[in-house]
């Protein structure tokens, strides 16, 4: 039997501006700042006009949700170690209510977001580095898994 091919709702790559002090994800998305905050990190519609009670969040994370570094800078691996406990908390309160959270965690990816950095990569080293595809095929894989699936965790990065 073919199983349906399933379409991300959202995908996001975000950065958390503000923490909330404590609660669970329903407390939290009961008041309108913090949902609006969680809302514009995963681009998921919770709170109280959410009716649809299944469904897959994907989080583009980075390699710095991992590991810090000095490259990636204080700010940068913050928001990104707060967006992977974001996942696991969904995941931890969500998942009975049919919601899944993937943390998709790449390495560099050959974007034009490169060009900004103060050091740009020399072009022949972006072919071995990832590409926007590559991260494409990984959102899918956990999108298009078997509801009863959670995959929590995607680390991915080149090979060498």
């Amino acid at each position: 039997m073919r199983r349906k091919r399933r379409r991300p709702a959202a995908g996001v790559s975000g950065t958390i501006a503000r923490t909330h002090s404590s609660g669970s994800l329903s407390t939290i998305v009961a008041t309108e700042r913090p949902l609006s905050r969680i809302s514009t990190l995963t681009g998921a519609p919770f709170g109280p006009g959410n009716t649809e009670r299944s469904g897959t969040i994907i989080v583009v994370n980075s390699l710095a949700g991992l590991r810090a570094s000095a490259l990636s800078g204080v700010p940068y691996s913050a928001s990104k170690f707060a967006a992977a406990g974001l996942v696991q908390s969904i995941n931890a309160e969500e998942n009975k209510n049919g919601i899944r959270a993937t943390s998709v965690f790449p390495g560099d990816i050959n974007t034009p977001l490169l060009d900004k950095r103060p050091n740009p990569p020399a072009k022949e080293l972006r072919v071995n580095m990832l590409q926007p595809d590559d991260v494409t095929d990984c959102v899918m894989l956990a999108v298009n898994l078997p509801e009863r699936v959670v995959v929590e965790e995607l680390v991915v990065r080149p090979r060498g």
